[in-house]
């Protein structure tokens, strides 16, 4: 009997491995069901080319040449005697011009930023300073306005300062809503000498509303000498006009 008993023990524990290895082999099976294609529809957006001209026009400028010469009043005549060589001094210039889109549209603004104008002295850099340094003249002024269209209402550009460093200054005109502007640079030359609550007294009142003496004479001969190295080798300055594109590098 306990054969028996281990004989049907051992037949149903086999029985049982093969159960569980017939159901190791099952696998299940995925039906898939892919989306249909879609179809979207898109386009071009496309631009024409169109061509805007900006121009510079109408330049005038007025004393070209500027003298360091005798006041208009040459009355108080004692020592110090120009010859009749000497011209009556000039000291004030102005430039002017005209910049245009030739197109009906757009505005200077919507194509560019600014208009540039450099003032360049620096051909006469050393002889200019050492005449400041002489104490004959001041540090040059500069100015700019401009006026739209066709007004004479000139506006003031603000913030201008003359550079002493290399003797070139850039004035940045911003440019307007409008399709012309007018603009106007203006350079004005001073002396150093002050009388009293006077300033830019030309030299030749400076020293005569003085007694002569021999350290007085001196002095002058010391500045005029100075002044007249401005007319000796490169005696130039001169004014150059560019863009700024809107967004972009001088032009």
């Amino acid at each position: 009997m306990k054969k028996m008993k281990f004989s049907l023990g051992m037949k149903i524990a086999s029985l049982l491995s093969c159960v569980a290895l017939v159901s190791m082999g099952f696998a299940s099976w995925w039906i898939v069901q892919t989306p249909n294609e879609q179809f979207k529809e898109g386009d071009f957006t496309v631009y024409t080319v169109e061509e805007k001209h900006v121009t510079f026009s109408d330049f005038a400028i007025t004393n070209s040449a500027i003298v360091f010469g005798t006041p208009s009043d040459t009355t108080i005549t004692k020592w110090l005697i120009p010859s009749n060589t000497v011209q009556p001094q000039v000291l004030q210039t102005e430039l002017s011009f005209t910049t245009t889109v030739t197109e009906t549209t757009p505005n200077l603004d919507v194509l560019l930023d600014s208009i540039n104008i450099e003032f360049d002295m620096s051909s006469i850099m050393a002889n200019f300073a050492a005449a400041i340094t002489e104490g004959v003249l001041g540090t040059p002024v500069l100015t700019a306005s401009y006026a739209l269209g066709n007004s004479t209402d000139y506006t003031d550009v603000t913030g201008i300062t003359f550079d002493t460093t290399d003797y070139k200054t850039v004035i940045t005109v911003p440019a307007q809503a409008n399709a012309t502007m007018k603009i106007k640079v203006g350079l004005q030359f001073v002396w150093a000498y002050t009388d009293g609550e006077n300033t830019n007294v030309n030299p030749y009142t400076y020293y005569n509303s003085q007694t002569y003496t021999t350290d007085l004479a001196s002095a002058a001969a010391t500045d005029l000498t100075a002044l007249s190295k401005l007319g000796t080798g490169a005696k130039e300055f001169k004014f150059t006009i560019s863009t700024t594109v809107k967004g972009g590098s001088a032009t």
